[in-house]
């Protein structure tokens, strides 16, 4: 494959798996941004839990780091980390161990979904009593 192409794909997944990180962290908090946070969370959950079972990798196999390391591979670059969270850490020299890695991976995921289970809940209660108290 082309470098410049392999360049190109290399940047814009560090562009789009930041993204998507920042969306699943946060996208709970604009209430215009829940639904696609949660299909989004949904998405990443089916990566983790079920691909990663049905692939043979384990939990927390993310298509999008597997693909991102396959560019990173193509491009002769290997700097030694298993998880995404653990590159961007080393990216601005930090190290992080792998383990560290996951549990704030899985920490924080975990949050965003409470949070986002407990603003969709509270959005869910107040039309209902919006359409309650219109009868």
């Amino acid at each position: 494959m082309n470098t410049t192409l392999l360049h190109t794909l290399d940047v814009g997944f560090f562009i789009f798996h930041t993204v998507v990180i920042v969306v699943n962290t946060f996208g709970w908090i604009w209430k215009p941004m829940r639904r696609w946070h949660l299909a989004l969370v949904a998405i990443t959950a089916f990566s983790w839990f079920g691909l990663g079972g049905l692939l043979g990798y384990g939990v927390g196999y993310c298509f999008c780091t597997d693909w991102h390391y396959r560019v990173r591979a193509a491009l002769g670059i290997n700097d030694g980390s298993i998880s995404y969270i653990q590159l961007l850490f080393r990216m601005v020299g930090v190290e992080i161990s792998t383990l560290a890695s996951n549990w704030l991976a899985y920490g924080v995921f975990g949050g965003s979904i409470v949070a986002a289970l407990v603003v969709n809940g509270a959005d869910v209660l107040r039309k209902r009593r919006a359409v309650t108290s219109r009868q």
